[in-house]
């Protein structure tokens, strides 16, 4: 299980992952925050890249409250 942002450092973290390991042995998991405006674009982003890898992800939406 992989937590993965979508940011720099766990890209090379999933990557380096996905050349040590098989497929059906790797998790990703993007967590939407909603925080920012911009946090579904990541979390497409993140499905992305893992259709592109072929590794399996898990992504929740969290919603906020004041």
């Amino acid at each position: 299980l992989v937590a993965f942002s979508g940011g720099v450092d766990s890209t090379v973290l999933l990557h380096a992952l996905s050349q040590q390991l098989p497929p059906h042995r790797l998790l990703a998991l993007h967590v939407d925050h909603s925080i920012q405006a911009g946090s579904g674009g990541w979390a497409m982003h993140c499905v992305k890249v893992c259709n592109q890898w072929g590794i399996h992800i898990c992504k929740t939406v969290l919603t906020p409250t004041t």
